[in-house]
């Protein structure tokens, strides 16, 4: 027993030691701007320094604190590539980062440059046009991701701002056939990221139909799906997507439900069709068909994976 205590001891102290972190410090300078206005210039070098804190790759610098050192010091934000060693020595930050935002033509384009404060070289380079302010995130994420990759060699290092998260879905149903119709309701769940998500619903509808078997009357009887898989191919959240799905239920009055189901969605609604097939309703080996519409709402309760960094 003394033995494996000291095992599990000896591998939480391996675990925490190896999953530490130790991320070098950097400082991100005010990117320079040229041709654009001074605030755009202040937006972009925001969002950049928004993009490498999410990358958790460096240790960055908050601009606060930056401003404080640089006035305790006597010291100008402007200047201070021409001396990286001082000011890398001054903040305790292994790297420096510099950038512009500058207007050419019709485009924007933005530099970044990560300078070793050490020994004042440029050690990594990247550059993006970007159409017009309302692609900057976007287009900087990409931005990050190249700097990082081309400075420290993280060849396998990516920056993801796919839509990730959970979705809880409510709808009503329509259910139909030649012998009468119903109304009911859906609940289900899914989660997943960016083009694809997976999820669990159950279904159930009030229906005044028969069946091949007619001991019921006129009472009403319950066709329930107790679980179903539905498989969503594209963004769900913010674009259009395919839903496909199978379930298994039981009709009440005897038989047993296979529903196969297509449908689509678009942001917060979608839209499917059912068709359920009870297989044995009334003890006779026939199998009787339904169809059902279900138009819904998805409420969607976060972007959990906006900016999450993935190394594959």
């Amino acid at each position: 027993m003394k033995v494996k205590k000291v095992v599990v001891v000896v591998m939480f102290f391996l675990t925490v030691v190896l999953f530490s972190e130790n991320r070098p410090r950097v400082a991100i300078l005010d990117f320079k701007a040229t041709g654009v206005s001074s605030e755009h210039a202040e937006i972009v070098t925001e969002i950049f320094r928004s993009k490498v804190i999410t990358s958790s790759v460096f240790d960055v610098l908050e601009r606060k604190n930056l401003e404080n050192i640089m006035m305790e010091n006597s010291l100008a934000l402007s200047g201070l590539v021409e001396k990286p060693a001082e000011i890398g020595k001054l903040l305790g930050a292994e790297y420096l980062i510099t950038g512009s935002f500058m207007k050419m033509g019709n485009k924007l384009l933005v530099t970044v440059n990560l300078i070793n404060a050490e020994s004042g070289k440029i050690i990594g380079s990247s550059e993006m046009t970007i159409d017009n302010m309302d692609s900057v995130y976007d287009s900087l994420t990409v931005l990050t991701t190249d700097l990082i990759k081309s400075s420290l060699g993280l060849n396998k290092f990516t920056f993801s701002t796919e839509t990730e998260g959970l979705s809880v879905e409510f709808a009503a149903n329509y259910l139909t056939d030649s012998a009468g119709d119903g109304v009911g309701f859906t609940f289900g769940i899914s989660n997943g990221r960016g083009n694809f998500w997976s999820g669990y619903s159950t279904t159930w509808n009030f229906t005044s139909i028969k069946g091949n078997n007619n001991d019921f009357g006129s009472e009403k009887k319950i066709i329930g799906c107790f679980g179903a898989g539905n498989f969503i191919f594209g963004n769900k959240v913010e674009k259009l997507a395919l839903l496909l799905g199978i379930g298994a239920g039981y009709d009440f009055q005897g038989g047993i439900l296979a529903i196969p189901s297509i449908g689509g969605y678009y942001k917060n609604i979608y839209l499917k069709y059912s068709q359920p097939l009870v297989i044995d309703p009334s003890g006779d080996n026939s199998i009787q068909n339904y169809n059902m519409i279900e138009i819904g709402y998805s409420y969607f309760m976060g972007s959990f994976g906006k900016g999450v960094v993935n190394f594959k």
